[in-house]
């Protein structure tokens, strides 16, 4: 929503219209907000999702530990 707010919405004009909000956006703007947005959510969530994942189906191999599993499925892929 911030993106959205700064970059899509900031030169717009938002006018009344029987009491509801019009908007003059490019749908296009809408679009590449939404798409950053998923982006950068998958980059951040996907690496924790990974860790989680090969803790639930082998914790015995990590020792049970979120740390050991981080490094290790770090040297396996790299950054």
């Amino acid at each position: 929503e911030c993106l959205r707010d700064h970059w899509v919405n900031k030169n717009e004009e938002l006018s009344l219209k029987d009491g509801q909000e019009a908007r003059k956006v490019a749908p296009w703007k809408d679009m590449i907000a939404g798409g950053v947005a998923g982006g950068v959510g998958s980059f951040m969530t996907n690496p924790m999702d990974v860790i989680k994942t090969r803790l639930q189906v082998n914790s015995e191999l990590y020792s049970g530990n979120v740390w050991v599993c981080a490094s290790r499925t770090l040297e396996e892929g790299g950054p």
